[in-house]
């Protein structure tokens, strides 16, 4: 024997043949073939149904409400549109403005001719009531029907022909 020999363990000691991996050789696997499989399809499993859970729960669009349509309710007559009114409110200091686009619903499509006629008179009077209110009444919600009926009121003050039934606010950007 010499001092390489793999039957020989230090100082002279002989190992047994089971004990060592080349006697035999076959290795020992911590995990048989089969489970190493089985949990490897199991991990696969997981992660797809995860994936799909995942994207159920936190990706789907809500489902649409139901809207009934009916062919019943009231009809939108003729509308004058008046566009860009930009007013500066009353305690804001010029550092605030309002932007307003107004629609005017008319009971007279001739109301809508006269309407276009009055635009520079009914565009002064407007920015003027709108320029005297303060931030307050016009960013608060609930003074908006306020708002609109006296802006009715101005609309129909100028009108002779016909009179305004309804008013828009097309957009009412506060900045």
């Amino acid at each position: 024997m010499n001092e390489f020999d793999d039957s020989v363990g230090a100082e002279g000691v002989e190992i047994p043949e089971g004990e060592s991996g080349e006697s035999t050789g076959k290795k020992k696997s911590a995990m048989p073939p089969a489970m190493m499989a089985i949990i490897g399809v199991i991990v696969i499993v997981m992660a797809v149904g995860s994936h799909f859970l995942v994207k159920m729960l936190f990706f789907s669009k809500p489902p649409a409400p139901k809207v009934e349509k009916t062919t019943e309710g009231p009809a939108v007559g003729d509308v004058y549109k008046l566009e860009s009114l930009i007013v500066n409110p009353r305690d804001t200091g010029g550092r605030r403005h309002l932007l307003i686009e107004i629609g005017f619903e008319v009971s007279d499509p001739v109301a809508i001719t006269e309407l276009e006629t009055i635009d520079p008179l009914l565009r002064d009077n407007l920015l003027t009531f709108f320029s005297a209110q303060k931030t307050e009444t016009l960013t608060d919600i609930h003074l908006r029907d306020k708002i609109k009926e006296k802006v009715k009121e101005i609309a129909n003050f100028n009108l002779t022909t016909g009179e305004v039934t309804k008013v828009y606010f097309i957009r009412y950007v506060f900045q």
